[in-house]
């Protein structure tokens, strides 16, 4: 159970001039508190005005006794002994108090009997008269030597009474001590074996970090002779590749010469069938990069050669070697209906600038033949059109190029 909804309620009756019932709460909770100042000084009040003087001057006094400083209590001692003295009751010694009727009995004990004269009562400067100072002196003096001296405690738990005595406080006392001195010591031990377990742990993590690094190096050297192994299944075809270039060299540099001279192919022949023969040419004729030292695989369809087209738009070479890696004539059919502006602005500067000249002009003069590529040239900026114009007139420098066909790609740029 607990004091704290008496003690509410204990107040709340005071409030509603319920004194009876006040004083009930109030000594509920004295029987789970005993020591609890706030119960005490509402049940002195409560008897106050029930006119129990004197058993409201034992609860103020019980109340000065937890708390010496309480400036209420001693406010309302006064005035309790003041109504006390005009009720004709008498004077109440102090050997005739009790302790408060919270069951607050203790057993029997000798005890001086000191009598308390009701004087003249002049307020010093806490408040307070010169008698009961001097009573509560002699009372604590009384209590210090008396061996004998009982405090009153409740048991909070239990609800019941009983009596502590100084020998029974310093036992206490001193088994208090020697738990915390266990505890000390066990705190002691934790720490100790919590130092040891941080340096077995660091001293694991070491080790296993050495064996993380010694399977990262196997690891690598596995990759390493993976990438032996592939290399090796790999050379077959790549010689097979080279032979085939070989075969295939002349008709496609026969193609390429008659290209760069400004020969297209015959009008009469089907264009894809051109197409198909230009692309076989070029699937044998395929060769190594010499700065990647990797096959060039032309884009299989029309959209995988776009992506690579938006992929690269700001990377000039690898554009280039885009457009290189597949045959002029197929342009036509890669581009399809796709062509737009920004796209045929970085297709013809990468192929100017990082082809050889005859090479650059023969895929310019096929990338007009591409679908859209009057409405590209159209929706062209005058700066970036005025740019690409001047590199195609750059080739004009070498000597090799047709000054026929360079003339007719300026005049599709124009």
């Amino acid at each position: 159970m607990q004091a704290a909804p008496f003690n509410n309620r204990s107040q709340c009756w005071l409030s509603l001039d319920e004194p009876e019932r006040a004083a009930a709460d109030a000594t509920a909770v004295l029987r789970l508190d005993s020591h609890n100042v706030k119960a005490l000084f509402r049940r002195g009040k409560a008897r106050c005005l029930l006119h129990a003087y004197a058993e409201a001057i034992q609860d103020y006094e019980w109340v000065l006794k937890l708390d010496p400083g309480n400036v209420a209590a001693k406010q309302e001692m006064k005035a309790v002994r003041q109504a006390l003295v005009a009720s004709g009751a008498g004077k109440t010694p102090l050997a005739t108090r009790q302790a408060p009727s919270s069951s607050l009995a203790a057993t029997e004990v000798p005890k001086r009997r000191l009598i308390i004269e009701e004087v003249e009562e002049e307020s010093d400067s806490e408040g307070e008269t010169p008698a009961p100072q001097a009573a509560r002196a002699n009372l604590i003096e009384e209590i210090a030597t008396d061996r004998t001296a009982t405090l009153f405690v409740g048991d909070s738990t239990s609800g019941t009474d009983g009596e502590v005595t100084l020998g029974d406080l310093s036992a206490k006392r001193a088994a208090l001590e020697q738990e915390r001195s266990t505890v000390a010591a066990n705190v002691a031990e934790l720490t100790a074996s919590s130092v040891e377990m941080e340096a077995t742990v660091s001293a694991s993590q070491q080790r296993l970090n050495a064996k993380q690094q010694e399977l990262d190096r196997a690891g690598a050297i596995m990759r390493k002779a993976q990438d032996a192994l592939q290399l090796e299944e790999q050379a077959p075809p790549a010689r097979a590749a080279e032979a085939a270039h070989d075969e295939t060299a002349t008709a496609t540099a026969t193609n390429m010469t008659a290209t760069s001279a400004g020969k297209l192919p015959d009008p009469g022949e089907d264009d894809f069938v051109v197409i198909q023969r230009e692309e076989a040419a070029f699937s044998a004729a395929a060769t190594l990069s010499p700065d990647t030292s990797q096959l060039l695989l032309p884009p299989a369809s029309p959209f995988e050669f776009m992506r690579e087209v938006k992929a690269r738009m700001r990377d000039a070479t690898g554009l280039a070697m885009l457009i290189q890696s597949v045959p002029p004539a197929a342009l036509r059919r890669l581009f399809s209906n796709q062509l737009e502006a920004d796209h045929l602005t970085a297709v013809a500067c990468a192929v100017a600038r990082s082809l050889s000249p005859p090479t650059a002009l023969r895929y310019l003069q096929a990338l007009t033949t591409v679908d859209r590529f009057d409405m590209a040239v159209m929706f062209l900026p005058a700066k970036e059109l005025a740019a690409v114009v001047t590199l195609i007139k750059e080739l004009a420098a070498d000597d090799a190029c047709d000054k026929g066909v360079l003339q007719s790609v300026l005049a599709k740029f124009s």
